[in-house]
């Protein structure tokens, strides 16, 4: 399972979603100031932008990261 940290108006966020859909890989979407803040994001993941996308064993710090490896 993915889970990608998004908000509202990124495009890579969007993208990311996307992907993940084609490849049929299954994901959740959480959203900044709905599921999560932006001081935890920063301190959870060391970086201020868009998107983050975790999985059981790996942390994608942008779409095109995660665009490689799946």
């Amino acid at each position: 399972m993915f889970t990608i940290y998004s908000k509202d108006g990124c495009v890579n966020c969007e993208k990311s979603r996307m992907a993940l859909y084609i490849k049929g890989l299954p994901f959740q979407v959480k959203k900044l100031n709905e599921d999560f803040t932006l001081e935890w994001y920063m301190n959870e993941f060391k970086v201020r932008s868009f998107p983050v996308i975790v999985n059981d064993t790996k942390v994608y710090k942008s779409f095109e990261e995660l665009q490689n490896s799946i």
